[in-house]
């Protein structure tokens, strides 16, 4: 599976961004835009313009339900 296009990864977790950027990379994705908390999401998202997001729901400082 190949996407061409560019992946916001918002997770307060280092790790867990890290493991599911590895998966990401390796079915094909070639960009990826990660952040840590909703605030910088929301940053990443007006910035970067992605084409996809996968959001965390319990973050500290905005979950991703207001961040939403």
């Amino acid at each position: 599976m190949n996407f061409n296009g560019m992946i916001l990864l918002v997770d307060d977790e280092p790790h867990i961004r890290k493991y599911i950027g590895l998966i990401l990379k390796q079915i094909g994705s070639p960009v990826l835009v990660e952040a840590g908390n909703g605030v910088e999401a929301i940053a990443a998202y007006q910035r970067d313009n992605p084409d996809l997001v996968l959001l965390d729901v319990n973050m500290p400082v905005m979950e991703g339900i207001e961040t939403l």
